[in-house]
């Protein structure tokens, strides 16, 4: 069995206009659509329902040379079905233009409620989604604020450690030093006069020498002075 390509094409085509005409707010197109729709339809089904045969008459012909009585029986149910919507969009056509003088379908209050219900949902979804998106921004700031607190808190202690531990040899050079130099500084208690270690020691004979030359430096103004206090003493 060959299927006719051409017929099944205008078909295709027919419906497919058809449908396009439907989508349009304008009843005289409407009605265009409604047209080409059923007649796409019907060559559709006039074209898959078989090869063409003798009338389904008994009698008149033998039964397998016989049409298939059912797609007709169909396609002619579906014409009196379409000049029947075709008659009401064409009352529904006059009517519009008694009354509004053009053909456009208006928004009734209920088909704008409708849209703006959607436009709602849409803006709230819209404003949902970009609080999301705010409240993630935030969370990737405050998780990127810690990760930089909690480097800088290792910096500071890295650096701490770094400083403790100079401290620490700073200390230890300074202990060695005083180990090494401490002989040879004076003790802190000592008093000025004491000899400083490795400077040349006095012997007492000399010091003894040094303590009568001071005496009999200091002799003649002790001596001047007695007999005045003599004669005091007798005269009283």
């Amino acid at each position: 069995m060959s299927v006719p390509l051409l017929p099944i094409a205008a078909s295709a085509t027919l419906i497919a206009a058809g449908a396009s005409l439907l989508l349009e707010r304008s009843l005289v197109r409407l009605l265009a659509g409604v047209i080409l729709l059923g007649n796409g339809v019907n060559l559709l089904i006039v074209t898959v329902s078989g090869p063409p045969g003798d009338p389904p008459i008994l009698g008149r012909s033998a039964p397998g040379r016989m049409a298939d009585p059912l797609p007709q029986a169909m396609v002619l149910t579906s014409i009196v079905i379409t000049m029947g919507v075709t008659a009401f969009l064409l009352s529904m056509v006059h009517r519009s233009w008694q009354l509004t003088g053009g053909d456009e379908v208006q928004d009734d209050t209920e088909d704008r409620r409708v849209r703006l219900r959607s436009q709602h949902d849409e803006i709230a979804e819209a404003v949902r989604e970009r609080r999301r998106a705010y409240r993630r921004l935030v969370a990737g700031q405050r998780a990127e604020l810690a990760r930089l607190n909690a480097a800088r808190h290792e910096r500071e202690l890295r650096e701490a450690r770094e400083m403790r531990r100079r401290i620490d040899e700073a200390g230890a050079e300074l202990d060695r030093w005083v180990r090494e130099h401490g002989e040879a500084l004076p003790p802190s208690g000592s008093p000025s006069g004491a000899p400083r270690p490795g400077a040349p020691r006095r012997s007492p004979g000399a010091n003894a020498t040094s303590g009568s030359a001071g005496s009999a430096r200091t002799s003649p103004a002790g001596s001047g002075s007695s007999p005045n206090t003599s004669g005091r003493s007798a005269s009283g």
